[in-house]
């Protein structure tokens, strides 16, 4: 999945049926989601994000302090476990909590959905 240990001309794309077996260049495809390219360019920097598999980005270290601290924050203790958090995890913490509450609307308007289909 756009492995971030290997090099991107390494990289295998299949496009939305056509029944290969390799990472496909769409991902989040559902019933009501049409899906978002791998490569999808962000309207604000420009840049195509993401671009990488979600394990490779996991693993930085930048992002693993990120959940660190913010499960710090879900259990109310952030103030003591990073009583000098600097600036940057404090916007990662605050993306991830915006992220999983529009992770949370969006499954439960999926749901409603599905309940209202029968």
């Amino acid at each position: 999945m756009h492995c971030g240990f290997i090099d991107e001309s390494d990289w295998l794309d299949a496009k939305p049926g056509d029944g290969c077996l390799r990472v496909p260049r769409v991902i989040g495809a559902g019933v009501d989601a049409p899906g978002v390219e791998w490569a999808q360019e962000d309207k604000d920097t420009g840049d195509m994000d993401p671009k990488v598999c979600p394990g490779w980005a996991v693993r930085q270290p930048f992002v693993a302090e990120v959940c660190r601290a913010y499960k710090a924050f879900d259990k109310g203790a952030l103030d003591a476990l990073y009583p000098e958090i600097s600036h940057s995890v404090a916007e990662g913490v605050q993306e991830l909590s915006r992220a999983f509450d529009e992770f949370s609307r969006q499954r439960m308007t999926e749901l409603a959905r599905r309940a209202e289909r029968g």
